[in-house]
C-alpha cells in the first residue's frame, strides 16, 4: 500500500503551490483519499505524475521514424 501525503507534501514533491495542487485534486488531475476532513494523495499518484512517459514525447524526440 502507497503512503498517503498532505497537501503540502505533495506540493513540495511536485514543485507546485499548494493552491495548484489542492486545484488538482478538484478537477480530478489527482486523485485523493478523505479521511474524515483530511485530505491526503496516494504517494503512487506523485510517482506516476514525476515519471517520464514516452509517449508523451513528439515523434522526433521518441526515435521514431516513418
Amino acid at each position: 500500500m502507497s503512503s498517503l501525503l498532505t497537501i503540502r507534501q505533495a506540493a513540495e514533491r511536485l514543485s507546485l503551490s499548494e493552491s495548484k495542487v489542492y486545484r488538482m485534486t478538484i478537477s480530478g488531475e489527482l486523485p485523493v483519499q478523505r479521511i474524515g476532513r483530511a485530505v491526503r494523495i496516494p504517494e503512487s499518484a506523485i510517482n506516476f505524475l514525476t515519471e517520464p512517459n514516452p509517449l508523451a514525447l513528439p515523434e522526433y524526440l521518441r526515435g521514431e521514424t516513418k
